[in-house]
């Protein structure tokens, strides 16, 4: 009788652990496909802004980069309470945020945000000139090659001024744009 018992308990605990191990790998299985949703819903659903800047990065990183990503991060203000934190993917899969890159790197990342924030209040409102001061200051040659047509872009819909000290620069927006762009060289005062 003794035995019976002790097998009858057996069996209980038995088809406990099976029930739990069920709800444990549904439970699991149902976060797994949420997490995927929300990063599928934050790779297909950024802001238009975001979406542009995410396109015009490969091409000013030379495609060092290839993503963007926005995540949510705990602030602490709040039980819940979370802030969007951008990040960037390398090609590789290998992300990295913006503390990680360099200062060339964030530079571009700033300009592909710049553009696709003038490009999106060009769509809504009349255009202005858009007046920049050596904003490629801190960029090699390649990264200013790769900056000019996406600067080209932009004045194809508004006039765009970019102020410069560097004669290299004005060099490259030739070479690289020909005739889209009109290089002003001024005189030493005096």
């Amino acid at each position: 009788v003794e035995a019976a018992a002790e097998r009858e308990r057996a069996e209980r605990e038995a088809a406990a652990a099976a029930e739990l191990a069920e709800e444990y790998l549904a439970t699991r299985a149902a976060g797994i496909l949420l997490s995927r949703a929300v990063e599928h819903h934050r790779e297909h659903s950024a802001t238009p802004i975001l979406a542009r800047a995410q396109q015009l990065l490969p091409g000013l990183t030379g495609r060092s980069l290839a993503r963007l990503l926005v995540e949510e991060q705990p602030d602490g203000s709040q039980v819940g309470g979370a802030r969007p934190v951008l990040r960037a993917r390398r090609p590789d899969g290998e992300e990295l945020g913006v503390e990680a890159m360099s200062d060339g790197t964030r530079d571009q990342l700033y300009l592909a945000l710049r553009f696709a924030a003038i490009e999106h209040h060009l769509d809504a409102l009349p255009p202005l000139p858009l007046l920049l001061d050596d904003i490629l200051v801190n960029y090699d040659d390649p990264r200013t090659a790769a900056a000019l047509p996406a600067l080209a872009e932009v004045a194809r819909r508004t006039q765009v001024i970019l102020l410069t000290h560097h004669g290299r620069v004005a060099e490259l927006a030739e070479k690289e744009l020909g005739r889209r762009v009109t290089v002003h060289r001024l005189g030493a005062a005096g």
